[in-house]
């Protein structure tokens, strides 16, 4: 408890035992006044009753009007008296009950007194005097009584107050006593503390658990020590700290410095202005942009300011700035100004505004020099003028070389063709004449000499594949197509139905995938799935268990489709040869073939706007993967298509059932 609280608790005590004294006294007070009263009372009472007694001798001797009429006044002025009497105990009533009664008994004896004969006076009298003799008697009783508590009451206000008095003293010594103890024993700890203290012990502290002034005092003294000890030991930390702020204030003097030179390179400067003050500040840079001094010139004038600029871009700046002031907007402008010395320059101006409590508080913003900028945007565009121009002839021009080309690849097809068709009698009169000399001649001839015809027969036949395989690439190049939403996994089924015979006698393993559907030209898809497919035979053929799977995902807007197979594969070194034209990465002893499919199957796919290409490992396998459109390109009418010179026709149609099989996965022993 607090000293302050336990003083006000002491000084509050006499004034308790003070309200306590009071209210005895209030109280016995007003006991005693009612004893009194009720004294007086009786005393009124014992009064009324001598005067009847001697109005009733006076009565008795003189008679008359008078006393008659004293008489009955002092018997009712008696009642009345009798009638204020109160009692506290048993026998303060019946002393009352009897004086009432007594009292009643007289009036009778009056009444007959008074109104009866003169012979029965002295009978009256005696009654009389003997009821008033008994009345008087109990009155005196009543009083003594009254009188008797009265000083009863006296005695124990008295003897209350004493003890009260004494309760006072002793629990205020008490309490003082303590109080004291508790006081002077806490000023000697801290005595004793700050003695220890003073001495240079820093490390002392004060220790007290009265949780008071003491306490706080004592925790006073042990701060105090700690930040004395803290000072002194950090005498060095302070020395160090000098030591640290001077080489923050070189570094950043180095700073401004490099700020300031940082700005004379860019040629940025920045600039605040403090809406409270109206006052403007700029930096160095914006002094040096205006062409003027920074000890001669007062920025402080916004209005001045903007007469900086040319005369059109006023207005602009003017506007600009005041909506920044009143609106808060922020604005960034390409302004030409003119500076007090030097040439005009294009500046670039911004402006930002600084809130507090809703309330725009500070504008700032910076300047830049973007001359340089503005004349190499200016040339730029000139440039694009001119480039734009250039295009545009360039382009006239590579539309007539395109149309040139147009027609030089023309005349190459049907040079191709004609002479693909050419060659075509020829070589079909060598394998006849051939075989008629073979079959003619061969009992002459050696075995040398049927070699030979032999040899000439497989060339001319081979000339005749790979003269079909010229013509099926030229035809790919000038086939239209055709696109319709495309069943896969129904045309895949019917493309390896039709290789049975090029797998016949063979034990290979098909698995195909739930393949999702393309948007595709059916013949031109087919071809691809047939060339693809025939190579996965044809270089599975000395596996003893051939595996060739088909697979396909939906990727963006196009379908990737894949064949892979486990047969001999090929080196990646080569894979940029493997779709050009008369390509071959196995030797025809091993692996017939004219070196045209690939190529095909690439100007197909190419023709779709889709991607071919293949991953494989030397004796591993190949993996061939192309990609085709997700949707139909058009519903209707004919479109063009990317790096191809053909057309695509789109008609309206569903997704073609090659097919009724709709198994997704398939094996074929």
């Amino acid at each position: 408890m607090l000293i302050k609280t336990k003083l006000r608790f002491a000084a509050l005590l006499p004034a308790v035992f003070a309200l306590l004294i009071g209210s005895l006294l209030w109280a016995s007070w007003i006991r005693i006044d009612h004893a009194r009263l009720d004294a007086d009372i009786a005393e009124k009472v014992l009064l009324s009753n001598f005067e009847l007694n001697v109005l009733t001798q006076e009565y008795l001797l003189y008679g008359g009007k008078r006393a008659e009429s004293q008489l009955r006044i002092r018997h009712q002025s008696m009642g009345e008296l009798l009638a204020q009497l109160k009692y506290d105990d048993i026998k303060e009533q019946e002393l009352i009950d009897a004086l009432r009664y007594g009292h009643q008994e007289l009036g009778s004896l009056y009444t007959l007194l008074l109104g009866g004969k003169i012979q029965a006076h002295g009978q009256l009298a005696g009654a009389l005097l003997i009821r008033a003799q008994a009345m008087r008697a109990k009155t005196q009783q009543f009083a003594d009584i009254q009188h008797k508590r009265v000083l009863e009451f006296q005695r124990l206000t008295d003897k209350s107050i004493m003890v009260a008095m004494i309760l006072l003293a002793g629990v205020s010594a008490a309490l003082l006593s303590l109080m004291a103890r508790r006081l002077m024993q806490g000023i000697a700890q801290l005595n004793s503390g700050v003695r220890r203290i003073a001495e240079g012990n820093l490390d002392q502290q004060i220790s007290l658990s009265t949780n008071d002034e003491l306490d706080a005092l004592a925790q006073a003294f042990n701060d105090m020590s700690r930040k004395l000890r803290d000072s002194y030991t950090s005498i060095d930390n302070l020395n160090k700290e000098i030591i640290e702020r001077k080489q923050a204030e070189d570094a950043l003097k180095k700073s401004q410095a490099l700020l300031n030179d940082t700005q004379r390179v860019s040629k940025l400067g920045g600039w605040e202005y403090d809406v409270a003050s109206g006052r403007v500040y700029w930096s160095e840079e914006v002094y040096r942009l205006h062409g003027l001094e920074k000890e001669s010139y007062d920025p402080s004038h916004p209005q001045r300011d903007i007469q900086f600029y040319a005369p059109d871009d006023q207005v602009h700046i003017a506007k600009a700035f005041q909506q920044a002031v009143d609106l808060g907007e922020p604005y960034d402008l390409e302004l030409q100004l003119i500076p007090a010395r030097g040439q005009p320059l294009w500046v670039r101006t911004t402006g930002q505004v600084e809130k507090r409590n809703g309330k725009i508080v500070r504008v700032f913003g910076n300047i830049m020099d973007i001359t340089e900028a503005k004349l190499a945007r200016e040339e730029i565009l000139q440039l694009n003028t001119e480039l734009e121009q250039r295009v545009i002839e360039r382009t006239a021009s590579l539309v007539a070389a395109n149309k040139e080309l147009e027609g030089a690849n023309a005349d190459l097809e049907g040079f191709s063709y004609s002479v693909s068709h050419d060659l075509r009698a020829p070589l079909r009169a060598i394998d006849g004449f051939a075989s008629i000399l073979r079959e003619d001649y061969a009992p002459k001839l050696d075995e040398e000499g049927q070699r030979l015809f032999q040899v000439v027969s497989d060339n001319a036949q081979k000339m005749g594949r790979l003269i079909d395989d010229i013509l099926a690439f030229s035809h790919a190049g000038r086939f239209e197509l055709h696109l319709t939403m495309l069943d896969m996994n129904a045309l895949v089924q019917q493309v390896w139905q039709e290789l049975e015979p090029q797998r016949a006698g063979r034990l290979i393993e098909f698995r195909v995938s739930p393949l999702p559907s393309a948007s595709g030209d059916p013949a031109a898809v087919r071809q691809v799935l047939q060339n693809l497919l025939a190579n996965a035979v044809k270089f599975t053929r000395g596996r003893e268990s051939a595996l060739i799977e088909v697979g396909g995902r939906r990727e963006a807007n196009e379908t990737v489709y894949f064949i892979r197979d486990n047969g001999v594969g090929f080196d990646m070194a080569y894979v940029g040869k493997l779709f050009g034209m008369f390509q071959r990465l196995h030797g025809m002893d091993e692996f017939e073939g004219t070196g045209v499919g690939l190529a095909i199957v690439k100007r197909f796919v190419t023709k779709h706007c889709g991607r071919v290409w293949a991953i494989g490992k030397k004796g591993e396998g190949a993996t061939f993967c192309f990609t085709l459109p997700a949707e139909t390109v058009a519903k209707f009418g004919t479109i063009r298509l990317r790096n191809t010179e053909s057309t695509i026709t789109a008609p309206q149609s569903t997704i073609i059932n090659l097919q009724s099989n709709k198994e997704s996965d398939h094996v074929h022993k």
